[in-house]
C-alpha cells in the first residue's frame, strides 16, 4: 500500500524528474511505477514521498506550514477522503469531478513548486 499526504495527489501527477536530489527522484519513480497497481491510504503524516525528502529533519519537515496549508488545501476543495484505501483510478475521479483550474490555483498558488514553473493545471490530462 502507497501512504500519500493529500497535496501530493496533485504532486505526483505533475512529476517530470525533477527534485531535490536523486534519492528522492528515485523514490518518486518508484512510486508512479506501483501507483496504478497499489492501493492507496491519504493521510495527514509524513507519507512515501516524504520519506527521501532532504527537507525531512529528525521527522520534522522545513516546510511544515506550507504543506499544512497545501494538505488542508485538497482535503476542503477536492473533498478526498483520509484513512481510506482506494485505487488511483478512484483518485482521479475526485480530480475529474473537483478540481478546475480556479481550485487548482487556489490550492497550489502558494506552493515554492507552483512559484518556480514546475506545475501547471494545463499538465493534468483531466
Amino acid at each position: 500500500m502507497i501512504v500519500l499526504r493529500p497535496h501530493h495527489i496533485l504532486c505526483i501527477k505533475q512529476f517530470k524528474g525533477y527534485g531535490y536530489d536523486n534519492e528522492f527522484i528515485k523514490n518518486m519513480f518508484n512510486i508512479l511505477e506501483r501507483i496504478n497497481k497499489e492501493q492507496i491510504i491519504i493521510k495527514i503524516d509524513f507519507d512515501d514521498i516524504c520519506k527521501k525528502c532532504p527537507n525531512l529533519i529528525n521527522n520534522i519537515c522545513i516546510s511544515d506550514s506550507e504543506i499544512n496549508l497545501l494538505d488542508s488545501k485538497v482535503l476542503e476543495f477536492l473533498n478526498i477522503k483520509l484513512n481510506r484505501p482506494m485505487y488511483f483510478n478512484e483518485i482521479n475521479s475526485y480530480l475529474l469531478k473537483y478540481l478546475t483550474e480556479d481550485t487548482f490555483f487556489k490550492i497550489c498558488n502558494s506552493c515554492s513548486w507552483y512559484k518556480k514553473g514546475f506545475c501547471d493545471y494545463t499538465n493534468f490530462n483531466i
